[in-house]
């Protein structure tokens, strides 16, 4: 009976089902100093958004410190709700809603006119040669920084394997090791 117990309780550890959705446990490591952050999709700060999961982001340090080399960098993992695989197209909507609620919900907690803000713009295109049941994206997010209220360009690299997807942004060139450091924490997802 012990070991009966015990299994099921494992097995309750190991997955969570809610309204009719589970949720696979899945291990996302940070790197050395990056924070931690959860929650449900969508997000309060962009609730048209037109998907549902949860987003677990991890934050480079120094990555609202404009002077420093982490400055907007970090890394997140969807886990959508529905295993239907999103298009190149779905994915920058996504993205458009995401952002476009992040800057005028933070420009409002910090009372900054929002009339100030430009629009999110999103391009992006499919990197080749990818494996069976995976999609990989490259490209470019534009946006108002709203934390200094100036125009910046993200450069993301997007991967995509059923209804996980991991999201790589920062404003640094692909060329900088930062970049080595996110796809580590790619190959860490189980």
């Amino acid at each position: 009976m012990r070991i009966k117990l015990f299994f099921m309780f494992l097995f309750f550890l190991l997955s969570k089902c809610n309204d009719g959705f589970c949720q696979t446990v899945y291990l996302l490591n940070a790197p050395p100093d990056w924070t931690v952050e959860r929650f449900a999709l969508p997000p309060v700060f962009a609730p048209g958004l037109p998907i549902k999961g949860i987003e677990d982001i991890r934050f480079s340090p120094g990555w609202s410190k404009k002077k420093g080399d982490g400055y907007w960098t970090y890394c997140y993992l969807w886990t959508l709700e529905s295993n239907e695989p999103l298009t190149q197209a779905d994915i920058e909507t996504c993205l458009k809603y995401y952002y476009t609620g992040l800057v005028k919900s933070n420009l409002k907690d910090a009372k900054i006119d929002s009339t100030h803000t430009i629009p999110v713009t999103v391009n992006l295109h499919s990197i080749p040669n990818v494996a069976a049941g995976k999609k990989a994206f490259e490209g470019e997010l534009h946006m108002l920084d709203y934390m200094t209220q100036t125009p910046i360009t993200l450069n993301f690299k997007i991967h995509q394997r059923g209804n996980y997807i991991f999201f790589e942004a920062s404003p640094l060139p692909y060329s900088n090791k930062i970049w080595a450091v996110m796809d580590s924490a790619l190959k860490e997802v189980r």
